[in-house]
């Protein structure tokens, strides 16, 4: 029989976004291949190029469009936006290196770029050649990726196959080979290859996951539960921190539990240290791991109240526990009191089996549909990047409507991962106020995620008198019977996949940060050096609440923020904390 035996490396191989393989098969699933080259795209901006050949002045290159962007200096690499170790700096170095003397040389090819607008984009199609061993498969994807690289022993003989068969997990039809007409298995063990013969495996074949999910809980909610094991055995309305420690420590049981029986299959369980909401699984929807306990969770009921009952959130006192605004009734679906409306014998308590709970919440919180407003509740001083006061503005107004979009920066003890407050709404800039709200926000980095579902209807370059690189999206639901847009100025760049038209969902990162447009820092307009250092940098939003139609809002150069109606100057502009203010006007 066949084996090879692989031991790892100390080498790596930098391989650039989007790379295309070039690879020379080692035996029969031995789980490896020769790696013998790859291709792949290096890019520069109009702007780097003189003569269709990249500029002895170039500072940036980027492998893939911007996915991987290299910083340089007279032909020489400076830096790397990518989080990377030193080791695997210097791979991007090595390659950069090589890189730049042919882009110096080579007549560049034209392309537009992935950014909206798309920009002229110089492209360099570069080759580079190896002969490593590398594990398979191996795969195009769009970030810059390190592979780890191996060494190969190889002999011909028969072995015996380890009396141990803990390692038999599964069994791959992928994996067959005829024998003198007998099906033989592929395994490797230990690194090592083997080809077992059918009765083999049948008799000493087994499945973990059936043992694990046989014995696993059943998620159920509230006091009357059809089962006796409860994660949340609470009948609250609205399930909160109490709850969600319990979903932390049922994710920490099934995890404890796969480190004992298969501890291949954890990273398929969230760590319960990872915040998820309620999402315990990871979506891995291509593996057979994941389609089991996916089918597990689609078997589950418990016994919950319909969390849409305006009179069980006031007697409940919902709001007030959780240190949340009162429900705005005007504004939301009292659906239990439609179900009675309609039906009132049949319903006439609020009390319903869920079939498949745990699952539909799975599914919501990745979908991001179970989002929260995350600074409802809060006061403005709360949420303010200052420890002055703004002026015009009463710090000690609470927020009570979502403002549609904000900057997320990750970090902890901030507003749930969301940035702070720079300017107010109708703050006094002395000159007029201030039309909006200012987030803080690095340039170019700093990514701004959508807090509500709508339509773009807009993108627009405005210019470095108004608000720049802007987005303008059209909301979803309505508000007193007006249309509901929100403005995003000042940004760096799109988000990827964005354009006119497309569709805008909780969650989705709808472009960066930026400094475009007409912006500030320390009292003064920003020049073109501040500019370029990321000085002034902050996102700008606005929210019209109005009759008007979204070509009606905004006029042939900048968005309108005041007109003349009847003789009298009013504003559609409201107040994206709230939005019953409207903005004061000199």
């Amino acid at each position: 029989m066949f084996c090879s035996s692989f031991e790892k490396a100390e080498s790596l191989v930098f391989i650039p976004p989007n790379a295309h393989f070039i690879t020379e098969s080692i035996g029969d699933d031995t789980g490896y291949v020769k790696l013998t080259g790859i291709s792949y795209n290096v890019y520069a901006y109009a702007g780097q190029i003189q003569d269709k050949k990249l500029s002895e002045r170039a500072e940036t290159i980027y492998f893939q469009n911007s996915n991987c962007r290299v910083h340089i200096k007279a032909g020489a690499f400076i830096s790397v936006d990518t989080n990377v170790t030193e080791v695997q700096k210097t791979l991007i170095r090595d390659l950069t290196h090589e890189v730049i003397p042919e882009m110096q040389k080579t007549q560049l090819e034209p392309t537009n770029s992935i950014d909206n607008p798309p920009k002229l984009l110089f492209g360099y199609k570069g080759k580079k050649a190896y002969d490593v061993i590398v594990k398979s498969p191996l795969a195009e994807l769009s970030r810059p990726q390190f592979l780890e690289t191996f060494t190969m022993q190889s002999i011909f003989e028969k072995a015996t196959f380890p009396a141990d068969y803990d390692d038999i997990v599964t069994v791959s039809k992928n994996s067959e080979t005829i024998i003198e007409g007998v099906k033989h298995h592929h395994f490797i063990v230990n690194n090592t290859m083997y080809l077992v013969p059918q009765d083999t495996v049948d008799a000493n074949k087994t499945n973990l996951l059936k043992e694990f999910t046989e014995e696993c809980e059943t998620v159920n909610f509230g006091k009357n539960a059809l089962t006796t094991n409860s994660v949340c055995p609470t009948d609250k309305l609205i399930i909160d921190n109490v709850e969600q420690q319990n979903i932390k420590a049922y994710k920490k049981a099934l995890r404890t539990r796969l480190q004992e029986k298969a501890p291949e299959l954890v990273g398929y369980v969230h760590d319960e240290e990872i915040h998820t909401g309620y999402n315990i699984y990871a979506n891995e929807e291509n593996t057979s791991f994941y389609k089991l306990l996916d089918g597990y969770l689609k078997r589950t009921v418990s016994l919950h109240p319909l969390e849409w009952d305006f009179e069980k959130i006031r007697n409940d006192k919902v709001c007030e526990t959780r240190g949340k605004a009162p429900v705005n009734e005007h504004a939301c679906c009292d659906i239990f009191a439609d179900l009675r409306k309609a039906d009132e014998k049949t319903f006439k308590t609020n009390s319903f089996y869920f079939a498949c709970a745990p699952y539909f919440y799975n599914k919501m919180e990745a979908l991001g549909l179970l989002f929260q407003n995350p600074y409802e509740g809060k006061t403005y001083r709360e949420i303010y990047n200052d420890t002055t006061l703004a002026p015009g503005v009463n710090m000690s107004e609470v927020v009570k409507d979502n403002p549609g979009f904000a900057p997320y920066s990750g970090e902890k003890n901030i507003i749930d991962g969301y940035t702070k407050i720079t300017g107010f709404f109708n703050e006094d800039y002395k000159e007029y106020y201030h039309e909006g709200l200012d987030f803080y926000g690095r340039n170019d980095i700093t990514p701004i995620k959508a807090l509500v579902s709508g339509k773009v209807v807009m993108l627009k370059e405005q210019g470095k008198d108004h608000y720049g690189l802007s987005i303008l999206v059209q909301g979803a639901n309505m508000e007193g019977g007006k249309h509901m847009f929100y403005l995003l100025g000042h940004l760096a760049r799109y988000a990827e996949g964005i354009e006119k038209g497309v569709n805008v969902y909780h969650g989705m990162i709808v472009g960066y940060v930026g400094n475009s447009g007409n912006c500030y820092t320390n009292g003064h307009k920003i020049n073109e050096a501040e500019r370029k250092a990321g000085k002034g940098a902050h996102l700008h939003l606005s929210v019209y609440k109005t009759d008007k139609k979204a070509p009606e809002i905004y006029g042939s150069k900048n968005f309108i923020t005041k007109y003349i109606e009847n003789g009298k100057e009013k504003s559609d502009l409201v107040n994206p904390f709230d939005h019953r203010e409207q903005r004061r006007l000199k």
